[in-house]
């Protein structure tokens, strides 16, 4: 029986049986590979969500393709149902792919979007998801209440650990210690 083996290093990640054609082979072995930059049936557009999908079908375990993909459906947030499809599309990921950093923010990023927001942060979830995670800072940190609501102060420090500049996060983190003095 016709059978291709990949390898990486010693263990074996995939295994292809039976008679294929080159295209079967292709879309497997794809699947293990690094992407190409130029390669635009795999790298689409940020703002094509449906080649994005096709991308994601054709390369599984590739984090970037999935992250891509992830990232563009929560930039989302006010459209519930592709927000949903990211943290199903997140759920189904093999373990492995999911601790990916990116991927790994990315799921911190779902949960965070998730929760419930009070009516004082009004914008902050659009702030997020469009990764204007600065403003969606300062934003929370002018709302009035901040020192007494323990939720906004909980809200904050989880937003605070999505930023990617860890400075910036620290500069936020002391401010909100010194409104709480």
């Amino acid at each position: 029986v016709p059978q291709v083996l990949l390898f990486q290093g010693v263990q074996l990640c995939g295994r292809l049986q039976g008679l294929a054609g080159r295209r079967q082979v292709e879309a497997f072995t794809r699947q293990f590979m690094p992407l190409p930059d130029n390669d635009p049936e795999l790298n689409p557009a940020a703002d094509d969500l449906h080649a994005l999908r096709q991308a994601a079908a054709m390369a599984p375990l590739q984090a970037p393709v999935q992250a891509a993909l992830i990232q563009r459906l929560l930039h989302q947030a006010q459209q519930p149902l592709l927000v949903q499809e990211a943290g199903q599309r997140l759920q189904q990921l093999p373990d492995a792919l999911r601790r990916e950093p990116e991927l790994a923010r990315l799921q911190s990023l779902w949960h965070w979007l998730q929760r419930p927001l009070p009516d004082s942060a009004e914008g902050v979830r659009q702030l997020v998801s469009d990764g204007h995670f600065n403003a969606a800072a300062e934003t929370l940190l002018q709302v009035p209440q901040l020192a007494q609501r323990e939720d906004l102060q909980t809200l904050l420090v989880e937003l605070l650990n999505l930023l990617p500049d860890r400075q910036a996060a620290h500069g936020y983190r002391r401010r909100l210690f010194a409104l709480l003095a």
